[in-house]
């Protein structure tokens, strides 16, 4: 399954540009299922394929690794930032737990012990770029993760996270009602200016 999935990545990373048709094909062949309108921008890396499913209209930048040794699941209209990784496997701590017995390596199997836990990556998601997400994470739908970030416990639906590792700084519910189309600096600049006064309000407010 491993081997296939590398055939099939290499296959696709070979494409050009203009051959849609056939990078759809090859992207239905590896992951285990794929919504419609989902771009994915080669290269990029999928350990399984198969253990993967992404919804409708999601956008996957350039070198994303999706290490799917347990199920990833990505919801759909999801964005995802150069170089974003999603990772489900895990090795013990400590050297004596992480190595395998030799009779077990003897007869094959990898000198390394792997745990593994899914990941999920709700509707409506921002991944910026270089995000990594750890095994077991879920991430609420609608919310947006800031570039760089490691992300190692769930995030709540309509967040903002941010850091290593990755914490809620700001409840994003409020902002599209607050803040009028415009730049992202002068919204910037607005919302810092009336987030006090938002925060005085009665009711949930940005956290």
């Amino acid at each position: 399954m491993a081997v296939r999935a590398r055939q099939l990545v290499a296959a696709f990373c070979a494409t050009d540009a203009s051959e849609s048709v056939q990078r759809t094909r090859l992207l239905h062949e590896l992951f285990g299922q794929v919504g419609r309108g989902v771009h994915v921008e080669p290269p990029f890396y999928a350990d399984f394929g198969v253990h993967t499913t992404i919804g409708d209209d999601t956008f996957i930048n350039v070198n994303a690794v999706i290490i799917d040794d347990a199920p990833i699941t990505i919801g759909s209209r999801v964005l995802f930032g150069p170089a974003v990784q999603l990772i489900t496997a895990m090795h013990p701590l400590r050297v004596a737990e992480r190595r395998s017995p030799a009779v077990d390596v003897a007869a094959g199997q990898s000198p390394w012990r792997t745990m593994t836990a899914p990941v999920t990556i709700g509707d409506d998601v921002w991944l910026g770029a270089g995000v990594i997400v750890l095994p077991g994470v879920t991430i609420g739908d609608r919310s947006t993760i800031g570039a760089g970030s490691v992300v190692t416990s769930d995030i709540p639906p309509d967040s903002l996270a941010l850091g290593t590792p990755a914490k809620v700084v700001r409840n994003l519910v409020w902002a599209p009602a607050i803040l009028p189309d415009c730049s992202q600096k002068i919204c910037w600049q607005r919302w810092t200016s009336i987030a006090p006064a938002v925060r005085a309000r009665p009711g949930p407010g940005p956290a």
